[in-house]
């Protein structure tokens, strides 16, 4: 079998963190009660509101294949980061995001 790869330029992959984010809005329709027939179709004024818009970010490291696997930060264990944001994904929610995943890094450096 081959040997695992190496990352990118000599990069070990654990140093690599996978980043993604997702946007979901949550409509609300005020419709309590059939306005007509199956297969009718009816025009009606009624409070059809613009939804919820949220954003998940989430981030995962691939874990240290060097940690115990009781070890946060290993293979078993691996690190993990997510955000709920209301104010929907822009630049700076993101860039946001990606500054207190750098801080938690900072802080809580793996016990390599």
């Amino acid at each position: 079998a081959p040997p695992a790869p190496i990352g990118i330029f000599g990069t070990p992959r654990w140093r690599f963190i996978d980043v993604d984010e997702a946007g979901f809005t949550l409509e609300k329709v005020n419709r309590k009660y059939g306005r007509s027939y199956s297969g009718m179709r009816v025009n009606y004024t009624g409070n059809y509101g613009r939804g919820l818009n949220l954003s998940v970010f989430l981030a995962i490291e691939p874990g240290h294949p060097g940690l115990p696997a009781d070890v946060q930060g290993s293979i078993e264990n691996p690190r993990r980061w997510c955000r709920v944001s209301l104010i929907g994904a822009s630049a700076r929610t993101f860039n946001n995001f990606i500054a207190s995943i750098v801080e938690d890094i900072d802080n809580n450096p793996l016990p390599i």
